[in-house]
């Protein structure tokens, strides 16, 4: 990928689960790309980089890095991480087969980070889905504007924000079918926003 524009405009078409990033990129540098995909969920990110000083290992991984491998490595070192990163990103950890009490209806559990679908299968939201959803539920069956939604769930930088949510969104959509085995009622109101189009209680 030539640059951290092309990275943002492919992910959308193809969602990876494991990034491996040079920091060294024209334009935007790799340690403001971590620091924007950080909040996506289900996203493992591999620094591969010929700087080799403490200090930028410590900044990588400040910035949402989940390894540091300095250049150059053995391919073997690199298989070895992969395999560690996907393993951790397969672990169904994050889902939960049923939950107690079941309302029968879509429900968010602020605390604890959980959303329950009727049926009560449910799974836990990173902080940007949960912040994203509750953003929504607040304007129940309306429209919510991208801006709106990009300063409640980013909070700066609009312009890079758009690319984040979408793919946000995408990904979201793809872990609630896989996990709940129904769509999450997020719609597109195209050229405006995203509405819930069933009731989120939030509690």
């Amino acid at each position: 990928m030539g640059s951290a524009e092309a990275f943002y405009r492919q992910l959308l078409v193809a969602p990876v689960d494991i990034l491996i990033l040079d920091l060294g990129l024209p334009g935007e540098d790799g340690l403001s790309l971590a620091a924007h995909v950080r909040d996506l969920p289900g996203l493992a990110v591999i620094v591969l980089s010929a700087r080799d000083r403490v200090q930028d290992r410590l900044d990588a991984l400040a910035a949402g890095a989940d390894r540091y491998l300095v250049k150059p490595v053995e391919l073997a070192e690199l298989a070895a991480n992969c395999e560690a990163l996907w393993r951790r990103q397969a672990a169904p950890a994050g889902r939960l087969p049923s939950v107690a009490g079941s309302t029968g209806a879509w429900r968010l559990t602020t605390a604890a980070a959980l959303l329950e679908a009727p049926g009560g299968t449910g799974l836990y939201l990173s902080q940007a889905e949960l912040r994203l959803l509750r953003t929504l539920a607040a304007e129940p069956g309306r429209v919510v504007t991208r801006a709106h939604l990009i300063a409640a769930v980013f909070g700066r930088d609009p312009e890079r924000g758009s690319a984040r949510l979408d793919v946000l969104i995408a990904r979201l959509r793809r872990k609630v079918q896989r996990h709940c085995s129904c769509p999450v009622p997020l719609e597109t109101a195209h050229g405006l926003g995203y509405l819930l189009s069933t009731p989120l209680t939030v509690v």
